[in-house]
């Protein structure tokens, strides 16, 4: 009891120490899909270095660049950052500018202009199965591929397309509970581009 009768105050527990993390756990899901991508995006830069014409390697190598941020933003989040969908945009635009001019600048330009109504129809038919963020990964892709002409873009768009439908399709088979919503479109997308852009041959 207090001084005057009232009880006295109780002390406090001590907090408790925070959890320590178990070395033989080994790292985590966010560092494990780090270290994939990781492996994965250099086995794949090695391939297209290799494979690759000389004149379409920039080209390559820019969505090699900005691939790994998407894919891993949106398989984690369903989300493609515009601080890499941004500078993607900026650096296909100036790949044009120092490859061709202000005449392959243009046609850049359209490519891109292009895929992105594209891509904004498909959201509409779609009543909202494609994000914003898609319908801006096509500009960057329409920008990269416009530079070797429209019929590219076009096959870009529509081999990302194939790959996403396969994708869908095939979580369909295994969990028919999952939507094909469940997908993220941005990196078939990614990768339909990379196979046009990586390819030794053009469609006219």
């Amino acid at each position: 009891m207090g001084a005057r009768g009232r009880p006295a105050p109780r002390a406090r527990p001590a907090p408790a120490d925070p959890p320590t993390a178990d070395p033989s756990a080994g790292p985590g899901p966010g560092r494990r899909s780090a270290a994939v991508a990781a492996l994965a995006t250099g086995a794949l830069t090695a391939a297209v270095v290799a494979g690759t014409p000389t004149a379409r390697l920039p080209l390559a190598l820019l969505l090699l660049a900005v691939g790994p941020v998407l894919v891993l933003a949106d398989l984690a989040a369903h989300r493609l950052p515009d601080r890499a969908t941004g500078p993607a945009a900026v650096g296909a635009a100036a790949l044009a500018l120092a490859a061709g001019g202000p005449s392959l600048l243009v046609q850049a330009l359209m490519g891109g202009l292009g895929a992105v109504l594209v891509l904004a129809l498909l959201q509409a038919a779609t009543a909202g199965g494609l994000g914003s963020g898609d319908v801006k990964l096509a500009g960057v892709i329409g920008l990269v591929l416009g530079q070797l002409g429209a019929a590219q873009v076009a096959l870009g768009l529509a081999a990302g397309t194939l790959l996403g439908g396969l994708a869908a399709l095939a979580l369909l088979v295994v969990d028919r509970r999952r939507a094909p919503a469940a997908i993220p479109f941005g990196p078939w997308l990614l990768l339909g581009a990379l196979l046009v852009a990586a390819s030794p041959t053009t469609i006219a």
